[in-house]
């Protein structure tokens, strides 16, 4: 008997059956109680383990999975199963009576995935690209010449939403353009599927796969070299990179910049922003150099920690980023009076509540007065509010299938339709999440869904005048450094 044929009939027996009989109830139905909701959670939690057990057995019989697919197949249901054990906890992700409850569920959710990721990347990814390595005729360890390591909410929060996906980075030592190649297709086919079968997105574009000299040459181009200064440090409480497994010294040496490459990178973004002229770029960078080379670790220190806090203000909150991308800032300028008025486009959590409290966590911000006008209250209550609408999302969106067991695709907006979908306790926790920004929410009011939405706009602006703010002052405080 197969693994996923042991699983299937472990499932079908344990199985929850309701008192009514038939098709299960749609989890959405807000007159539901809390009881029977809680039912059909675990009911849908089971049903998706036994299908997707089914279809993982079919394929293995057709050998449309690979070893070290079918390896996965047996680690994750074995996280799986295990997880099923906290479904009544986790469950009040989306159902809990207050944002205290669902919140503290969210946090266990985020240590559940982390460790179904951390299983996979050390015994499925490793072992397959150590197979690899052999077959490129490629004796070296893994430790001495490979480094895999997770970044983002996934790896370096305490919660998060029902659609948090894995985001890693791989970088191997080697000139073999054809290993490389070989690793990107392992992942993709061998990996990304099995995950996404039970609703863990897994990003696997070439740039998160790459070779050591291409990833040292994105360090001397400012554009290209902010992801890794935003991530900084890799070590201690602030660590914003999380190594999953391989050589830690590997992973100090990508994140780590010469004097050059820092005072290069240091005033071109404050040049890029418009602190500085083209004419005061080149004294200011070699001066900048003289100082680092000649002064104390502590004002180098400064000068990493004021970087990080320019290149996370580039990625999250910037008025004119690189390349087009989005932030709170480029978001509401393209957002018109009358689509706002006509509640047509969907709200951004991501970009409108995310971005700035991302922000927040990966600098020293929160120990600073940069956040003066804005209170560290109001960050937590950004995150609890982001986390809970996304979660409210997931779980409108999900139908015959557990919400954490199927892919999440929207969960970064909410829409005037989804609003008339929440229920009682969603609206009073909306409601009191909201208040302390001054936006009275009568929960209880027939319009509360057109009311809703205006005032997450409404709070929007009240972010985007912090993210201007926040802004400005990490960059006047940058210039201050140096000059």
């Amino acid at each position: 008997m197969t693994q996923a044929e042991s699983l299937s009939i472990t499932f079908s027996r344990q199985r929850i059956v309701l008192e009514s009989k038939g098709n299960t109830p749609d989890i959405r139905n807000a007159s539901l109680s809390l009881e029977t909701r809680q039912r059909i959670f675990d009911r849908l939690f089971l049903n998706t383990l036994e299908v997707s057990a089914d279809q993982l057995q079919q394929r293995s019989v057709s050998h449309e999975v690979s070893e070290e697919g079918s390896r996965l197949t047996r680690v994750l249901y074995e996280n799986l199963y295990a997880m099923r054990e906290s479904i009544p906890l986790l469950d009040r992700m989306f159902d809990g009576p207050s944002s205290e409850e669902r919140i503290f569920a969210s946090m266990s959710f985020l240590e559940h995935r982390r460790s179904i990721a951390t299983n996979v990347f050390q015994q499925i990814v490793r072992p397959g690209i150590e197979r690899l390595l052999l077959q490129h005729d490629d004796a070296r360890s893994f430790d001495e010449i490979a480094c895999i390591y997770g970044f983002n909410r996934l790896f370096t929060r305490e919660t998060a939403s029902a659609g948090t996906d894995i985001d890693f980075m791989l970088v191997i030592d080697t000139d073999n353009p054809t290993l490389i190649d070989d690793i990107r297709l392992f992942l993709r086919s061998s990996i990304q599927p099995e995950l996404a079968s039970i609703g863990i997105d897994m990003e696997a574009a070439d740039y998160l796969m790459i070779d050591l000299n291409s990833y040292l040459a994105k360090l001397d181009v400012t554009r290209k070299a902010l992801f890794t200064l935003a991530n900084m440090p890799i070590e201690g409480s602030d660590a914003n990179v999380h190594l999953l497994t391989g050589s830690s010294q590997l992973l100090r040496r990508i994140f780590t910049f010469t004097d050059n490459q820092l005072a290069e990178h240091y005033v071109a973004l404050l040049l890029k922003n418009g602190y500085i002229s083209e004419a005061q770029k080149e004294e200011l960078k070699t001066s900048l150099i003289v100082q680092l080379t000649s002064g104390s670790a502590s004002f180098r220190n400064q000068i990493l920690d004021s970087l990080k806090n320019m290149a996370n203000s580039e990625l999250y909150i910037g008025k004119t980023p690189y390349k087009g991308k989005k932030t709170i800032q480029t978001i509401l300028s393209k957002v018109s009076v009358e689509e706002r008025e006509s509640r047509t486009i969907p709200f951004s959590i991501k970009f409108c509540l995310n971005r700035i409290t991302d922000l927040l966590h990966s600098t020293s911000l929160k120990r600073s007065s940069l956040t003066r006008e804005f209170p560290l209250v109001h960050f937590e209550n950004l995150e609890r509010l982001g986390i809970i609408l996304s979660n409210i999302v997931c779980r409108i969106n999900s139908d015959q299938r557990h919400p954490l067991l199927i892919m999440q695709t929207s969960y970064s907006d909410i829409t005037l339709d989804n609003l008339r979908s929440v229920e009682e306790e969603d609206r009073r926790i909306i409601a009191q999440l909201v208040q302390p920004f001054g936006i009275m929410l009568d929960a209880e009011s027939i319009q509360f869904p057109e009311n809703c939405y205006d005032a997450l706009w409404n709070l929007a602006d009240i972010i985007h005048e912090t993210a201007q703010s926040i802004e400005d002052n990490i960059f006047r405080d940058a210039l201050t450094l140096i000059s």
